[in-house]
């Protein structure tokens, strides 16, 4: 009978197989702030209280000077003491989920498999056709087991480019029958 059919278990793959609608798009699609409605990081008042002169960089408002000092004193300050360089205009992105070293191999030349939980790699995003260089990256693992999450940033001058091209990667490994992966920008 129908019900009797309805109720016997079904086969379990030794994976979940990619849910469409899982990871077509990177979640929360990020804010492309640019030259005409700029992002302004978590440290923007404390450089501006600073005296900082601010710019346009990547699409954020971002310091290059402070009033108290020059180009060379500022050098010199950096190299003797110490300076912070503020992050908080780069982009982003958790990156978790059975399919996350496969994906992350597929679209860069890191052996992230390898990675211990605390430890970053210099890696690059590789054009699928060419192999050239789309930008580079950092990818931090996070967390082994289930989760196998993963941390990338990206650099803020890209990040419209990268943008399109993680999302076209995740719906190329969608049309696949890989593992799940997520991507979640992370909003400065």
């Amino acid at each position: 009978s129908t019900a009797k059919a309805a109720e016997r278990p079904t086969a379990r793959l030794p994976f979940r197989q990619q849910a469409r609608h899982e990871s077509t798009q990177i979640t929360p699609a990020p804010t492309l702030y640019d030259d005409t409605n700029l992002g302004k990081t978590d440290l923007h008042d404390l450089h501006l209280a600073h005296g900082a002169k601010m710019v346009p960089f990547g699409g954020y408002s971002m310091p290059v000077q402070y009033s108290d000092l020059g180009v060379g004193e500022s050098h010199k300050w950096t190299r003797e003491k110490a300076s912070i360089f503020d992050v908080g205009h780069m982009v982003q992105y958790h990156v978790e989920g059975p399919g996350a070293e496969a994906f992350l191999e597929s679209i860069t030349p890191a052996g992230v498999k390898d990675l211990e939980p605390g430890s970053s790699t210099l890696s690059a995003l590789l054009h699928p056709e060419t192999g050239g260089i789309v930008d580079d990256c950092i990818i931090t693992r996070l967390e082994e087991g289930p989760k196998h999450l993963f941390y990338v940033v990206l650099n803020a001058g890209c990040r419209t480019k990268d943008h399109e091209f993680l999302n076209k990667a995740l719906a190329n490994w969608d049309n696949t029958v890989n593992p799940v992966v997520t991507f979640r920008h992370l909003q400065a």
